[in-house]
């Protein structure tokens, strides 16, 4: 069966093996954000991975395929083991079974004094090294940007430093999020499985399944098929779970995903993936309050009609005086039409269309 995927491009004729490989990552990204988990960290790669396949790499391609002396094989191999990697780690995280097989896992380390320390990191950690592997592909393009050689390939110092770029930030989202995974997946073990350890096994449980994205509905369902000689939950536990739920989506809500200040263009240091937050970036915390105290004001609940959230929209600007075009006010309901579709969640609200937007202002 052919690999379809979102993209729009020409497609990779001369890196054909890694045109294959971002197809792939993109075609699950779109299945497994359909379920209705995983929906952040599924909109993040996939954002990151069309760009990088469209863009740079396509216009890398397009270049280097006019030179006779340019083998892609070694350019090809080499990006092609990196989308692969992105690819395995995706599909073993999002997959539908891996929550009930951590829980399962975590319990029987926990309970096991001979397990390693990094066994529970094992887990949800993404070990593939991308800055090393960018490194080998940085001395790859080194000889076509020397000047005086024969073999001077224009621009390809701008396409090779692009390329860098979005895979860095590709690998800045995934160790973000494997660092958010860990930390749940550690707070699970640290909370017990004893009978006196409920309370804390099920804020652990509920905190797991809150960073997944999942709903009440799915979160009952996998909890029921767990084992239960590894681990016996009752059905007034697994209630209780489902309980938390609602007050963590919240909580999530106005925080936004693990990765909210990458997505403000602030880069985590090498071993910090995991600070992040409102924290990380000045004034963040208000401008989100004032930009979700905006939704609620209008009337808008979990998710709103994206013509009646544009009518709210243009209405809002001509109360501040700032009248919009004739042509924008006609066209603005169907353009976020096409671009989120007839429904406007109040997460992709807060953390896609505002960024797309440019951001955020406070009032003052």
């Amino acid at each position: 069966m052919p690999v379809m995927s979102g993209t729009t491009g020409r497609g990779l004729d001369f890196f054909s093996a890694c045109d294959v490989a971002c197809k792939r990552v993109l075609q699950l990204l779109e299945e497994r954000s359909a379920q209705g988990s995983w929906r952040s960290l599924c909109r993040l790669v996939r954002h990151d991975v069309a760009l990088l396949h469209e863009l740079p790499l396509q216009t890398m391609n397009d270049r280097l395929k006019k030179f006779p002396f340019v083998d892609p094989s070694p350019f090809d191999e080499l990006l092609t083991e990196i989308v692969d990697a992105l690819f395995e780690w995706l599909n073993f995280v999002t997959e539908p079974y891996w929550l009930r097989q951590a829980i399962e896992r975590v319990v029987q380390i926990a309970g096991s004094p001979a397990a390693a320390e990094d066994e529970i990191e094992l887990l949800a950690r993404f070990e593939f090294q991308i800055p090393l592997k960018l490194r080998e592909l940085q001395a790859m393009v080194r000889p076509f940007n020397e000047v005086n050689s024969i073999h001077h390939v224009d621009g390809v110092d701008a396409m090779g430093a692009e390329i860098v770029r979005c895979l860095l930030r590709i690998h800045n989202v995934v160790k973000i999020w494997d660092s958010a995974l860990i930390r749940q997946l550690h707070a699970l073990e640290n909370a017990g499985f004893s009978v006196r350890g409920s309370e804390g096994r099920v804020a652990a449980l509920a905190g797991l399944c809150s960073v997944a994205e999942m709903s009440a509905f799915e979160v009952s369902h996998k909890l029921h098929r767990i084992n239960p000689d590894v681990l016996k939950m009752s059905e007034r536990e697994i209630d209780a779970v489902r309980r938390k739920l609602p007050e963590l989506e919240q909580e999530r809500l106005f925080n936004g995903s693990p990765t909210l200040a990458l997505e403000h263009g602030v880069n985590p240091k090498f071993g910090d993936e995991g600070v992040q937050g409102l924290h990380s970036v000045p004034g963040l915390r208000e401008m989100r309050a004032e930009a979700l105290q905006w939704w609620w004001q209008q009337g808008f609940t979990t998710a709103v009609p994206t013509r009646v959230f544009a009518t709210s929209l243009l209405q809002h600007l001509l109360q501040h005086q700032l009248h919009p075009d004739p042509w924008v006010a006609e066209n603005l309901p169907r353009v976020l039409e096409r671009i989120f579709g007839i429904q406007m969640p109040c997460d992709v609200f807060m953390n896609s269309l505002l960024l797309k937007l440019g951001g955020y202002l406070t009032s003052g």
